[in-house]
């Protein structure tokens, strides 16, 4: 279990945004875990915290919900390639099979009971594959979905789809380059709207 006191925000702190929060972690099995969380910022006494307000003549003081999410690799190759001293580390290999691989994939699920917030329920599901392509160890390949059911307050399309898929690829130690196309058949913004396409680039430094 564990328990936080946090003053979000820029200096001055204002001690009436005083936030706690309590996590309680069960862990069955070294690969399984469940998480349960507390969050309270009404510490500061007289002030009222949590209220959200939507259109004109909506509103609510409190909301709660859920999310769930789980991944599990599918599929391993394991390299035959081992370093001079034993151990084991990623290589250049002279061919695919001397290379490690694996596929996983993942699920998303989240629900709320809120008036104000914009999207009621989620859902996303994917796949990432690691060095599947020959002599390229360090890269992935995903594609993913995410549907979300939209607040019928806040818009006139009752969800919005979006599918992507992307190519990470090391550059050099620490360094990765990601282009990842995505297409929106309801965008939902407004019911109006035809299907989009978006391309990004992004650029990934670790240190």
């Amino acid at each position: 279990m564990q328990g936080y006191n946090s003053l979000p925000g820029a200096e001055p702190l204002d001690r009436s945004e005083l936030h706690q929060l309590v996590t309680v972690t069960l862990a069955p099995t070294k690969n399984s875990y469940f998480n349960y969380g507390f969050y309270d910022g009404n510490v500061a006494r007289g002030v009222q915290t949590g209220l959200l307000r939507g259109p004109p003549g909506i509103s609510e003081n409190g909301t709660g919900g859920f999310y769930l999410f789980g991944g599990q690799r599918i599929w391993g190759r394991l390299s035959d390639n081992t370093a001079s001293d034993g151990k084991d580390k990623i290589v250049i290999p002279a061919s695919e099979r001397e290379q490690n691989a694996s596929i996983s994939t993942f699920m998303q699920f989240g629900v709320n009971n809120s008036e104000t917030l914009p999207v009621k329920e989620y859902l996303g599901l994917g796949f990432t594959g690691f060095g599947l392509v020959p002599h390229r160890p360090g890269d992935s390949v995903g594609v993913g979905m995410a549907w979300s059911w939209l607040n019928p307050n806040l818009f006139d399309r009752s969800s919005e789809l979006m599918f992507q898929g992307y190519y990470q690829t090391r550059l050099f130690a620490g360094t990765f380059f990601q282009p990842a196309v995505s297409y929106i058949p309801t965008p939902g913004a407004n019911s109006k709207l035809g299907s989009a396409w978006a391309l990004t680039f992004r650029f990934t430094f670790l240190f």
